[in-house]
């Protein structure tokens, strides 16, 4: 999952503190986020690499007390595991897992803040998911802590349902039509066969926009391959039927 956001990391240090009244009444500044101590926070689950968040160019802001804010901007790629078995109407969670890496929880303890995660009601739509809810929430593993920002999201089904979907349906409805073709036609034999090899021409085409799991067979495709085995087996069926009804036509 790609994600462009920023965090908002507050805490205090007591060694970036100072009087406002020795110097002027200064009581923040803004610092180059390379000049100042932070936690080595990174993204934990990251689907390419381990890296810094931020860069130069942010500014951290300090306060005479200590408190400090840095709000590092990034785009986020995370790996998140998909459970594809009700393609397409499924849903899934994907996760950004941020933790501190050298240090471990005597050192810096990660909390969730007040405001938790914060989806823009602006931001851009996409063509293939709608954000249903999202949660965040820290946890203790091992001598470490994490934040955890979920994402719950929603598959757009409207571009499969009437590209393939609704197409094997029609095939399927094709299928019922078999039994109205005469016994002594030759054409049923022919036309069963044809609506089998459509089957199967269409589920080669569409399984390149299949998800592709060997973990969870996806329902829809039990249902297509279902579809064609009975098919088969109706093939199958009127081949030895009109052989008999041959037979028994030479025997009159």
């Amino acid at each position: 999952m790609t994600t462009t956001a920023y965090i908002d990391v507050s805490g205090k240090d007591e060694f970036l503190s100072w009087d406002p009244n020795l110097y002027g009444g200064l009581w923040c500044i803004y610092v180059p986020q390379g000049k100042v101590w932070k936690p080595d926070i990174s993204l934990g689950n990251g689907f390419k690499d381990l890296k810094e968040l931020g860069s130069d160019f942010i500014q951290v802001y300090i306060t005479s007390d200590g408190n400090v804010l840095w709000k590092p901007f990034q785009i986020f790629e995370s790996k998140c595991n998909l459970d594809p078995t009700y393609f397409p109407f499924d849903k899934q969670t994907c996760n950004l897992e941020f933790v501190v890496w050298s240090l471990d929880i005597d050192d810096v303890k990660l909390l969730v803040g007040s405001d938790g995660i914060n989806i823009v009601e602006a931001m851009e739509s996409n063509g293939q998911w709608d954000i249903v809810s999202s949660s965040s929430s820290d946890e203790r593993v091992s001598f470490e802590t994490k934040v955890i920002f979920s994402i719950k999201m929603k598959r757009k089904p409207l571009f499969i349902v009437m590209n393939i979907i609704i197409p094997i349906i029609l095939l399927s409805i094709l299928n019922i039509f078999t039994f109205q073709i005469p016994a002594d036609c030759g054409e049923r034999m022919g036309y069963t066969i044809t609506v089998w090899l459509s089957f199967a021409v269409f589920l080669t085409i569409v399984s390149a926009s299949l998800p592709k799991s060997s973990d969870t067979l996806l329902s829809f495709q039990f249902i297509s391959w279902y579809n064609l085995a009975l098919e088969e087996q109706r093939s199958l069926y009127w081949l030895f039927k009109l052989d008999s009804y041959q037979d028994r036509t030479i025997n009159l």
